[in-house]
């Protein structure tokens, strides 16, 4: 398969983004410009959270290139 065409495929029905940090990503299609970023202890990817009032909701998984399968500790 075509690295285009891979691209395409592997990314259908996701939403690109940016991390104010610099890092690039995939979530789902519903994201918003604002959501976070959150990395859960023993979580193999980043989730994408929403802020809602007092809490925060959970958007969807995403994928952030250099934040994945632990590549980040802190």
């Amino acid at each position: 398969m075509p690295f285009h065409s891979a691209i395409q495929w592997g990314s259908a029905g996701r939403s690109f983004f940016t991390t104010a940090q610099g890092y690039m990503g995939t979530g789902p299609p519903y994201a918003k410009n604002g959501d976070v970023v959150c990395i859960f202890q023993g979580a193999k990817m980043p989730f994408l959270l929403r802020k809602d009032g007092e809490g925060y909701l959970l958007v969807g998984e995403s994928f952030v290139l250099g934040l994945m399968d632990g590549e980040v500790e802190g």
